[in-house]
């Protein structure tokens, strides 16, 4: 469960980063939708270069579904028979400094 978590965090963190600042705040209705994870990587702590790719090499999947109200569920299939799911609120709070 502890990876599933760290998968959600990560991809809500990457779609978040990928929206960039347009100087607009970044709310659920922006986020909207159904995203599917196209790469799941996992690094090795003790050798960064060994990087293997779940969703490649075992068929893994990740889907996160997020409503207008921010509600958001995440299903991961580890692509060898097992799988979770998680639900529940969105929200964020940032600031970011300007240079």
């Amino acid at each position: 469960m502890k990876i599933l978590r760290s998968i959600a965090v990560l991809s809500l963190a990457a779609i978040t980063a990928a929206c960039g600042d347009d100087g607009t705040s970044l709310d659920s209705v922006g986020l909207e939708g159904t995203w599917d994870a196209t790469v799941i990587e996992f690094t090795s702590n003790s050798d960064p270069l060994a990087v293997v790719d779940i969703a490649q090499r075992d068929g893994a999947t990740f889907r996160l579904i997020v409503d207008a109200t921010g509600t958001a569920s995440s299903l991961f299939d580890n692509g060898i028979g097992g799988s979770s799911s998680d639900s529940g609120t969105l929200n964020s709070e940032a600031s970011r400094g300007r240079k």
